[in-house]
């Protein structure tokens, strides 16, 4: 698929028109990009606005953890004084993508992330298990070799337009 930006050039007859900028080459158009770069992250970093999309809302009468991916009311708000929306919609967007896909089954991970996290003895308060179920969970899907392999094949593809560079590690 062959990607290409548009200039505003000066038409022939004085006019603006738009022409596309198509690249001569697979590494001018890898290497383009249309959005300038304003943030250099690390797999970590950017994991760590994904891993909250995860959420541990609740655990009922039978020590079962109750989740929602992707809900409104996610742990940014709780963990994050300054959010990047532009952040926050990239990793919202690939973990949608790949809810129930092939390679990368996210919601799937989830659930068994949920239901191992649910077999740990957590404590006695209700309070002090919600807390220590939501760490493990975030914990868990952070170090997930499946979520991290997603990340880093979704950055690869659309790193033409995000808006930061993820570092090599």
């Amino acid at each position: 698929m062959l990607l290409t930006t548009l200039l505003l050039n000066e038409g022939a007859l004085g006019q603006n028109s738009f022409q596309p900028d198509i690249p001569s080459s697979s590494n001018q158009i890898e290497e383009q990009r249309w959005i300038a770069v304003t943030d250099t992250l690390s797999l970590d970093e950017l994991l760590d606005v994904a891993i909250k999309f995860f959420p541990v809302l609740d655990i009922d009468e039978n020590n079962h953890l109750i989740g929602q991916m992707c809900v409104s009311k996610t742990l940014h708000s709780q963990t994050d004084s300054t959010l990047d929306k532009r952040l926050e919609s990239f990793c919202r967007g690939v973990i949608y993508s790949n809810l129930n896909g092939k390679e990368f089954d996210i919601y799937s991970e989830y659930v068994n992330t949920l239901t191992e996290v649910s077999k740990m003895n957590l404590g006695l308060a209700k309070e002090d298990r919600l807390l220590r179920a939501q760490g493990a969970v975030m914990m868990a899907m952070k170090l997930n070799n499946k979520l991290r392999q997603l990340f880093q094949q979704e950055y690869t593809k659309q790193k033409h337009m995000l808006h930061f560079l993820l570092k090599e590690e």
